[in-house]
């Protein structure tokens, strides 16, 4: 990019739009979400639609995986590594996880 600059040489920089937003501290949307996080909200939608006894026969701990594969608590006291989600929790843990990902890359 640098070389660029120097010799005016044109780089197409193909960055998705929620970057640019947060660039210019535009508001992101739900449509901006989903063009770089589709792999984690599909995820999300599937945890959704899982019955009781099919939530509960494929455990979900307090903590999501971040888009570098960081491993990211959820929980206050840092502890969500061995803390189930209950079925009736999982609209706050979804919260929770989008929230992370959402934040994880201030500009």
């Amino acid at each position: 990019m640098g070389v660029c600059c120097r010799t005016g040489v044109i780089f197409s920089l193909d960055l998705p739009k929620m970057f640019w937003k947060q660039l210019t501290g535009q508001r992101i949307t739900l449509d901006d979400v989903i063009e770089v996080e589709w792999r984690f909200l599909r995820s999300m939608q599937q945890m959704l639609s899982f019955s009781k006894d099919v939530f509960e026969m494929m455990p979900q701990y307090w903590v999501t995986t971040l888009a570098d594969d960081r491993q990211f608590d959820l929980t206050e006291d840092g502890d969500g590594e061995s803390k189930l989600v209950e079925y009736e929790d999982r609209f706050e843990y979804i919260r929770q996880a989008l929230k992370a990902r959402l934040t994880q890359t201030h500009v």
